[in-house]
Formats: C-alpha cells, sequence, structure tokens
C-alpha cells in the first residue's frame, strides 16, 4: 500500500467527521434543493437536517474494509513511497558519490528510515489541512503512533530486499530479506488491532 493509504486510514479512525463532512454537505444540499416543492420553513428544514453526522460516520469508519484479506494485510504497512524513493537513490548511487563523496549507501538507509514516519505525518497535516480539520497538528496522543512505526518497520525490513542494499548482500542475503519482508508485514498486521 502507501503512506497516503495509512494517511487515511488513519484519518477514517480517528475523525469522524472526515466522513461525515461529505454526506452532511449532500443532506444539505437535498434539503434546500426540496424545501421550496414542499414549502417548507426554516426551521422545519432545520429539524429536517442533523448537523451531527458523527454516529453515521463512525460506523462507516467501523465497518471492515477491503483490507481485511490475506495479500492487502501483507502490504498494508508497506511506504511506497518511501521505498521508490528509496530505490531510485540506491540505482543512483555511483553518480551520487561522484558529486558527493560523503554520500554512503548505510547513510541513505537510515535516511529513508528517518524519512519515513516524518512522511506520513506530514501526509496527515495535509489531509487535515484540505479538510479544514482543526487543529492542524493534533494533540500529540492522537499522533499517529502505531501507523508511523509500523510503517518505520516495514521500510526498514522491506529496504534490506532491494539487491543494492548496504547490510544484505548477496542470494542468502536477498534470500533472508524476502522471508524476513513477509514475516514482518504478517506480523504488522496481526499486532494492528493490540496497538491500534
Amino acid at each position: 500500500m502507501s503512506l497516503s493509504y495509512l494517511a487515511d486510514d488513519e484519518m477514517r479512525r480517528t475523525e469522524p467527521t472526515y466522513l461525515g463532512a461529505p454526506a452532511k454537505l449532500l443532506v444539505h444540499e437535498t434539503a434546500a434543493r426540496l424545501a421550496p416543492r414542499f414549502n417548507l420553513t426554516a426551521p422545519e428544514i432545520s429539524n429536517l437536517v442533523k448537523d451531527d453526522l458523527t454516529p453515521l460516520a463512525a460506523a462507516d469508519a467501523s465497518k471492515p474494509g477491503p483490507s481485511e484479506n490475506a495479500f492487502n494485510a501483507l502490504v498494508k504497512y508497506i511506504p511506497t513511497e518511501t521505498i521508490t524513493l528509496y530505490v531510485a537513490v540506491m540505482s543512483a548511487m555511483a553518480a551520487l558519490k561522484d558529486v558527493c563523496s560523503w554520500i554512503s549507501p548505510s547513510g541513505v538507509y537510515w535516511l529513508f528510515v528517518f524519512l519515513t514516519p516524518a512522511i506520513l505525518f506530514l501526509i496527515i497535516i495535509g489531509k487535515r489541512r484540505a479538510r479544514n480539520l482543526q487543529p492542524l497538528l493534533p494533540a500529540l496522543k492522537s499522533w499517529p503512533w502505531w501507523n508511523m512505526a509500523a510503517a518505520t518497520v516495514a521500510f526498514a525490513v522491506w529496504a534490506l530486499a532491494v539487491p543494492t542494499n548496504p547490510y544484505l548482500t548477496g542470494l542468502s542475503g536477498g534470500a533472508v530479506a524476502g522471508f524476513l519482508a513477509i514475516l514482518v508485514s504478517t506480523l504488522l498486521s496481526l499486532l494492528q488491532p493490540i496497538f491500534e
């Protein structure tokens, strides 16, 4: 999946208005359109249109989604945005070393390990801003700690499966990295209900 998917998942889980806002707008538009036809006054419309659609949104957020099948559970936490950037940087490592001799494969690996939770958090803030949710920066206890940690661990393991990784090399290293990637992805999906 992607960090954007994890951000959407976090928004659905923690912000009921994230789902309720589009439904609320649709209800208001329909009421305004039908009011003249049925000679409804403003107080009658306000009685018909409830401003709080939070129970509806919460019910939608609690429904199991398509990520419940085995394949999606396996790839849910793979941060495709950072993996893609990492693969691109590792592919260009020889050219980067010509320009900046201090760049190393292990330095790039650890840079992306630390960038993964930061990118996820920035995506969530961007989605909150796009929806005009306040406060823009959620309280510290409401941060998506589990998603940030799981995406970071998933990146750290999946990046080792890239052939040019700095730590596991050769055929046996690739086999170990592939096994670890599948094992860690499965464990993260099993641990999600406990920590989230």
